[in-house]
């Protein structure tokens, strides 16, 4: 975030907060601007009066991304109507967007209620959880639909295929395969006490920063602010904006 400092003028101190505390500190204005995923960012555009200035594209998978659901290759569930009654595990069902909430919406579109219809457990790890389906210690799990390439480029995995892709859907708007339609991707916000002047100055800044200097947060760059409101669907069919005023 050097040049970006340089750019502004001013120094840039960057705290690394858990997802569950992110709408206390938006509301309690510790910070001008947060980073988050799509849905958190979508909640606090509505109900905490932040404003998104850019949206982040990551490497290989651009600034819209997709969950997946994830089975072993010889699983008998085909199709997402064989997940009741199945033991799955994601990462969050209150604060995951890839790794939860985006497959959860998906199985509630098709009819199921992902709350009664399987049996979710959770675990912070997308590796873990990819872990835990190979060794049938569940039967499904909820990753980031980049996620096994990732494991794959670290070592962790042998091939994408060790997994299989439930209902796969393979478009142009993205690399990966996945289950669930795709989202507009991770948002950099300003809180609602944050002056316009310093937003403004932050946005241009930001969708004119090098790629070089971004590396090493793992961002490709910054794009102008896709359309938030994408999210909507999710969060008022999954009852995450009640959650977000009780979290606060």
């Amino acid at each position: 975030m050097a040049e970006l400092a340089q750019r502004l003028g001013r120094s840039i101190t960057v705290v690394p907060v858990p997802q569950e505390s992110q709408l206390a500190i938006v509301d309690k204005g510790d910070v001008d601007f947060i980073i988050s995923n799509p849905i958190a960012s979508e909640r606090m555009q509505r109900f905490h009066g932040t404003i998104i200035p850019a949206t982040i594209a990551w490497p290989e998978v651009g600034s819209q991304y997709a969950g997946s659901i994830i089975v072993k290759p010889d699983s008998p569930i085909t199709a997402v109507s064989d997940l009741k009654d199945k033991k799955g595990i994601c990462v969050s069902m209150q604060t995951s967007a890839a790794g939860c909430l985006f497959q959860m919406h998906h199985l509630q579109q098709k009819g199921m209620n992902p709350y009664k219809d399987t049996v979710l457990s959770v675990n912070p790890s997308q590796d873990k959880i990819v872990q835990s389906v190979l060794d049938s210690e569940a039967d499904f799990g909820f990753v980031r639909m980049d996620h096994l390439q990732r494991m794959v480029n670290r070592g962790l995995l042998s091939s994408v295929d060790d997994l299989r892709v439930l209902e796969p859907v393979q478009s142009s708007d993205s690399p990966f395969p996945h289950t669930t339609r795709i989202y507009p991707g991770w948002a950099i916000a300003a809180t609602a006490s944050t002056p316009d002047a310093l937003t403004a100055a932050v946005q241009e800044a930001a969708l004119s920063i090098s790629a070089d200097s971004l590396a090493d947060a793992e961002i490709e760059k910054f794009v102008p602010a896709a359309d938030y409101t994408e999210l909507d669907p999710v969060i008022d069919e999954m009852n995450l904006l009640q959650a977000g005023r009780q979290q606060s």
